[in-house]
């Protein structure tokens, strides 16, 4: 289902074409070219090909998936911001369609995925959150899930990213 809310009512909205429904997908508006875009995510379980690694976008009328030349791994768990000093997308991390944590960063401009190689990075995690700081021009890391030893250990790390490190 898509829905839309306007500040008072929640609207289900009859689109043409919608993605599979999942959980545990990244989405952000991308302000700069007015489109909600959304990667990954799960189906069903957390296993294989139900943990997903295709992008959609939403213009406000109907989804459209987008082919893009690179595509970062199966993941869910994972976020996604736009930066707009970057004028992008930005993904980090996840939960890999084989349980491992994920601890790379991505770059979506609309078209293409592109893979960053940064110095420092926070640990490998998913089910963080991300936001960005305008007046500073970074993105905010918090938080999140990463493996411990015998289970999953919360993070209460702050990491932030300026478009070129961690």
């Amino acid at each position: 289902d898509t829905w839309e809310f306007d500040g008072s009512n929640w609207t289900n909205v009859a689109t043409a074409t919608a993605p599979l429904s999942r959980s545990n997908q990244g989405m952000a508006y991308d302000a700069g070219r007015q489109r909600i875009v959304m990667f990954g995510g799960w189906r069903n379980d957390q296993s294989g090909d139900n943990v997903l690694n295709d992008t959609w976008e939403y213009d406000g009328i109907t989804w459209n998936q987008v082919a893009t030349i690179t595509n970062p791994a199966r993941r869910a768990g994972a976020r996604l911001v736009y930066a707009p000093a970057l004028g992008k997308i930005v993904m980090f991390g996840g939960l890999s369609s084989d349980s491992s944590l994920l601890q790379d960063t991505w770059l979506y401009d609309g078209g293409n995925w592109i893979q960053i190689s940064t110095q420092h990075a926070p640990l490998p995690r998913w089910d963080y959150q991300l936001t960005y700081d305008p007046v500073r021009q970074r993105v905010v890391l918090f938080g999140g899930l990463t493996s411990g030893t015998e289970s999953l250990v919360s993070l209460g790390d702050t990491w932030e990213f300026d478009g070129i490190d961690w």
